[in-house]
């Protein structure tokens, strides 16, 4: 992640700012979590408990602005022959939470239409 250009990580800020005027939730997925850290290479269960994945974390929540927790640690099935259900829980969970974050999203984009259509409603009862 140290190796994103300047220019790269511009245009990824003026996009954000794009999506943040319209109150759009962000997740972000670091993938090939295996490859920055070698005890998650060999047991991918501790993914949460590594202090270099912990770091990824962090620098792509500075970087991009976000929430830590709206930072998603993944590995990619590159070598597998077959499923693994450790990879595939973790890949469950990030799916999981940016699911979560997309439902809270639309129940409030409901609640302002809500609000909306009641505000509508009561201007109409009013009349002119």
């Amino acid at each position: 992640m140290s190796d994103i250009p300047q220019k790269l990580v511009n245009k990824m800020h003026s996009f954000q700012k794009l999506v943040n005027l319209k109150g759009i939730p962000q997740a972000v997925l670091i993938t090939k979590v295996d490859l920055v850290c070698q005890d998650v290479a060999s047991n991918i269960t501790n993914v949460f408990t590594s202090k270099k994945i912990e770091a990824a974390v962090d620098k792509a929540s500075n970087l991009l602005v976000l929430p830590r927790n709206h930072v998603l640690p993944v590995k990619n099935y590159e070598h597998e022959v077959q499923l693994d259900d450790n990879i595939s829980i973790l890949a469950l969970h990030a799916l999981d939470h940016m699911l979560r974050v997309a439902d809270d999203y639309i129940q409030v984009l409901q609640l302002k239409m809500d609000a909306r259509n009641v505000s509508n409603e009561n201007a109409d009862k009013r009349g002119p």
